[in-house]
């Protein structure tokens, strides 16, 4: 039983007329009338009386019923399957700052990859105003990184809470009148609990360089920053080679291999901090007035999963 005679059928117990049947099928009533003989001899029943009118036979009218259910799901199955195709090909330009991106892409895209490896991803990478620019020209499909103010061009989908957390170099910790009770405590520190330690840093441009300005005006302490930086992995290698604390978004404290691996992680101890500040939202951008497929939203579910517990 092929497609092509349930095709032909269904027409026929429609107009139940072969001459108009075959006009719409383009098709000879000769050959009409030879498919559903094919199909009623594969069946074993009659399916119409052939004296006029034609007309369905009982058989004809429940295999119609069955007919319709099984040309749905075919036409169901090749949408589904085109869509399928569609989504195994094609580009994904995503925009995101260079750190950021730096660690929260290499794992995600692996696993993108491995799902469609016949996508190519394209990254622009700059700063979080750079990369805002190029989503609004159209040329990125999504950024990722902070909410926006811009909400009625651009959308953010949530995809995991970020924290600051502070970095303690074990060379500095081991300093400290009560260093021995500290790693064990379960409770968020002040950062002011640090105040007579060096600090490395980011820029006061930055946003954690920012945070860090704002946190030690409320704690009423001046931090001695002995170096900063514009590139916080640069500042995260600073403060893991004993030069300061520093604080850092908890999403690059987490063994992303070759860059922040478990070999760095045990030259630091992490702390829970106090302030909220530099608590966020990290977001994938998108225009609101654009076509987002299927790989895309895939992607977004990967970045979830993979920091979901961050």
């Amino acid at each position: 039983m092929n497609f092509l005679n349930l095709k032909y059928f269904l027409v026929l117990a429609e107009d139940l007329s072969f001459s108009r049947s075959a006009a719409k099928l383009h098709i000879s009533q000769q050959s009409l009338s030879a498919h559903i003989h094919k199909l009623e001899t594969e069946c074993g029943l009659q399916l119409f009386y052939r004296e006029p009118p034609l007309r369905l036979t009982f058989a004809g009218e429940e295999f119609a019923k069955s007919a319709h259910v099984i040309m749905a799901e075919k036409e169901f199955l090749e949408k589904k399957l085109a869509s399928l195709l569609d989504c195994q090909q094609g580009n994904i330009a995503i925009g995101v700052p260079i750190s950021r991106g730096t660690i929260l892409l290499p794992r995600v895209l692996a696993r993108f990859h491995q799902e469609f490896p016949y996508v190519k991803v394209h990254l622009v990478e700059g700063s979080t105003n750079e990369i805002s620019q190029e989503l609004l020209r159209g040329r990125t499909d999504l950024n990722l990184g902070f909410e926006t103010e811009d909400s009625e061009r651009i959308e953010s989908n949530k995809l995991y809470l970020e924290r600051t957390k502070i970095v303690v170099p074990n060379s500095i910790l081991e300093t400290l009148p009560d260093c021995e009770s500290m790693p064990e405590t379960q409770t968020a520190l002040s950062l002011r609990t640090f105040a007579a330690c060096p600090f490395v840093s980011l820029h006061e441009s930055t946003l954690t360089g920012s945070v860090l300005s704002q946190i030690a005006r409320e704690e009423s302490f001046t931090p001695n920053i002995v170096m900063d930086t514009g590139n916080l992995l640069t500042m995260l290698s600073l403060c893991c080679e004993g030069l300061g604390i520093c604080i850092c978004p908890n999403s690059f404290l987490i063994d992303n291999g070759p860059l922040i691996n478990t070999a760095f992680l045990e030259r630091v101890t992490i702390f829970d901090m106090k302030s909220d500040l530099g608590t966020q939202w990290i977001v994938a951008n998108r225009l609101k007035r654009k076509y987002h497929s299927l790989p895309e939203k895939r992607l977004l579910k990967i970045i979830r999963d993979t920091y979901t517990d961050v």
